[in-house]
């Protein structure tokens, strides 16, 4: 026997995993699919948020547009990410994050590059 389970979000959901603290968007999905005699398990969701934080290089940016998924047939979480600070002198660093092969690829832009904001 199969159990397929699907909740989904309403409001006021968040996700809250080092180094991440989003607000889910309302509708989105988590998927379990639960095969007990074979000790089997799938999971696929695609969470999406534009409110929270991501705290990275000693540093805390606010979620502009995120969305975590992770499908049935791959064992990967996927990360797309827009992320902002505003500096000191009201210059905007934004950081993107997209999943490339094994590994994460951060970009870095900043409004102001001579702005004397210390950032790795």
């Amino acid at each position: 026997m199969a159990y397929d389970v699907d909740l989904t979000f309403g409001k006021n959901v968040w996700f809250v995993s080092d180094p991440f603290y989003l607000r889910v968007d309302q509708g989105d999905y988590i998927r379990l699919q639960i095969i007990p005699e074979l000790d089997e398990y799938n999971v696929s969701f695609e969470l999406h948020s534009q409110h929270g934080n991501i705290h990275l290089f000693g540093e805390t940016f606010l979620a502009k547009n995120a969305v975590f998924t992770k499908s049935e047939n791959d064992r990967k979480l996927l990360i797309n990410g827009v992320f902002e600070k505003k500096t000191v002198s009201g210059s905007i660093i934004s950081l993107k994050l997209t999943p490339v092969s094994q590994e994460w690829m951060v970009e870095k832009s900043e409004e102001n590059p001579m702005d004397r904001y210390a950032f790795p």
